[in-house]
């Protein structure tokens, strides 16, 4: 009775040393890896204010701190990195047609900002100015602006713009601002493109 006894508490303990190796290697299995090399480090505006994790490709902020040109090894768009997953152009459904074009001069570009509503407009242009007010009724000139812009306006009052914008020479781009009827005709935001696309949303 005693051999049968020894042979159930060997056969429970070998049972139990075989089984304890195994739930560490299943708990591993099931945690997912992690990219070590995010690709928001390599999107503005970290790709240009935020070091990269060490072991992975340098991306301008890092090749400025350590003192290389971020022209001669900035990473090339559509590069994948480990880990990530390469882009996915637009479902044609999702394109949008831009809704007017500027010639860039010299990758730059002059904008003429009309307030025609009734009240102040801030603006910015995302990355150069601070926050503007635009008196209704006025303009300005932003001269030498580096494409791609991205603008965005703001009625302090919470109501909308329609954004209409129009190339008026070579390198110049007239925005007029006017009273939104309606929520859904409004913009807040306008985007030059490197190939002078002017996009509204």
């Amino acid at each position: 009775m005693q051999s049968s006894c020894g042979k159930r508490v060997s056969f429970l303990i070998g049972g139990l040393l075989v089984a304890l190796p195994v739930i560490p290697i299943v708990a591993a299995a099931q945690t997912p890896g992690i990219n070590p090399c995010p690709r928001i480090y390599y999107e503005e505006p970290f790709n240009s204010t935020r070091r990269v994790p060490q072991g992975c490709p340098p991306n301008a902020a890092t090749l400025q701190e350590t003192g290389q040109s971020p022209a001669t090894s900035a990473p090339v768009p559509g590069q994948i990195f480990p880990g990530t997953a390469p882009e996915q152009a637009p479902l044609p459904e999702t394109v949008q047609s831009p809704s007017a074009f500027v010639t860039p001069i010299n990758g730059t570009v002059s904008i003429e900002l009309i307030n025609n509503t009734n009240t102040n407009v801030t603006y910015e242009v995302l990355g150069v100015t601070d926050q503007r007010s635009l008196v209704g009724g006025s303009q300005v000139t932003l001269q030498g602006l580096q494409v791609p812009v991205n603008m965005t306006f703001v009625r302090p009052d919470g109501g909308f713009v329609t954004v209409t914008p129009r190339q008026i020479a070579p390198g110049v781009l007239e925005v007029t601002l006017v009273e939104a009827v309606d929520v859904d005709a409004g913009q807040g935001a306008l985007n030059i493109q490197r190939d002078g696309g002017v996009f509204l949303s």
